[in-house]
């Protein structure tokens, strides 16, 4: 990974999932909100790719916008986590 100040193509960031039965209600859908504003700000800046999971890309394109790009992890665990590329 490029340093945190250095240059870079995109950030990277992981829809959350629910990965366990606690991952649902009220906490888990503000956890979508907040990584769909995040990422939606960032858009202004730099070139974000949203990983998730299939079945998830048109919550992602609905909810973050047409600048974010989904990108299906196709079988990978999607896991909360962001990076450059």
């Amino acid at each position: 990974m490029r340093p945190e100040r250095g240059p870079h193509q995109a950030t990277l960031m992981a829809w959350p999932t629910p990965t366990r039965k606690a991952s649902s209600g009220a906490v888990f859908e503000r956890a979508k909100q907040d990584c769909a504003a995040v990422a939606r700000a960032m858009t202004a800046f730099e070139p974000v790719i949203m990983v998730c999971n299939p079945g998830e890309a048109n919550e992602v394109r609905d909810r973050c916008g047409a600048a974010v790009e989904a990108h299906l992890a196709n079988g990978a665990v999607v896991m909360p986590v962001w990076g450059k590329r």
